[in-house]
């Protein structure tokens, strides 16, 4: 396995233990709902239980959350093991792998993902949420800006 492959999988190891950790905080420092003001009427720390997918869609879909991340986990390992990718996209996987594993332990364990950032106009969101954000947003402006179609 090459370096690229690995990296992949250590910094999704990163983003799990650095999301876990930090939501293990919020869930042991900060009672549920409450709001503590970090950007004073901009961001806050917000302890969030939430039991649907981003936005608190789909509140009751735990079971269908938990399938999902499990086949995106699974899809994601065999696309990094099978194909072989440039730098930035390497890096953007390893972003959504660690931020799909990260949330899907909160659902398997707790019932419900731990969220956290609370940025006033935007909904409350913790770090496996960033991740799998700036991840995607890499890989489309990558292959809307960058990518370049081979010539045939």
């Amino acid at each position: 396995m090459g370096n690229r492959k690995i990296s992949v999988f250590v910094l999704a190891l990163v983003i799990i233990i650095l999301d876990q950790y930090s939501k293990w905080l919020v869930r042991y420092r900060i009672p549920i709902n409450k709001k503590i003001p970090i950007l004073d009427k901009f961001v806050y720390l917000t302890h969030v239980a939430n039991v649907g997918a981003a936005f608190g869609m789909l509140p009751n879909g735990r079971l269908f959350f938990i399938l999902i991340s499990s086949i995106s986990i699974i899809v994601i390992i065999i696309l990094a093991f099978k194909l072989s990718f440039n730098f930035l996209i390497s890096f953007s996987i390893g972003l959504i792998l660690g931020g799909i594993s990260g949330n899907l332990i909160d659902r398997i364990f707790l019932g419900s993902v731990t969220d956290f950032i609370d940025v006033k106009f935007f909904s409350v969101f913790n770090i496996a949420d960033s991740s799998i954000t700036i991840g995607t947003i890499i890989i489309l402006f990558y292959f809307l800006v960058i990518w370049k179609k081979p010539s045939k």
